[in-house]
C-alpha cells in the first residue's frame, strides 16, 4: 500500500480506471461476438448495422487510449474483411 496521500489517491484512481476500461473492453467483445454471429448466419443487413456500431465503438476506444490506436484499426479492418466475404 502506498504511504503518501498522492500515492493512495493514485491507487484509488487506478482501481476506478481499471474497472471502467474492463467494462469498455467487455462491451466491445460482446459487440464483436454479435457481429460475428450475424456474419456466420449470412444476415447481411444485421451484420452491416452491427459492423457500423462495433467499428465506431472500437474507434472510440482507440481514441481514448483504452486500446492502442493501431490495434483498434487492425480490429476494424479484420471485421470489415469478414463483411466483404459475405457481400
Amino acid at each position: 500500500m502506498a504511504h503518501t496521500v498522492s500515492g493512495r489517491k493514485r491507487v484509488r484512481q487506478n482501481i476506478k480506471r481499471n474497472e471502467r476500461n474492463t467494462a469498455y473492453k467487455s462491451t466491445m467483445k460482446t459487440m464483436v461476438k454479435k457481429y460475428l454471429a450475424a456474419v456466420e448466419a449470412n444476415d447481411k443487413e444485421q451484420a452491416t448495422l452491427l459492423l457500423h456500431d462495433a467499428s465506431a465503438f472500437i474507434a472510440k476506444l482507440g481514441g481514448k487510449g483504452i486500446l492502442h490506436q493501431n490495434k483498434a484499426s487492425k480490429k476494424i479492418s479484420r471485421l470489415t474483411r469478414k463483411m466483404d466475404k459475405i457481400a
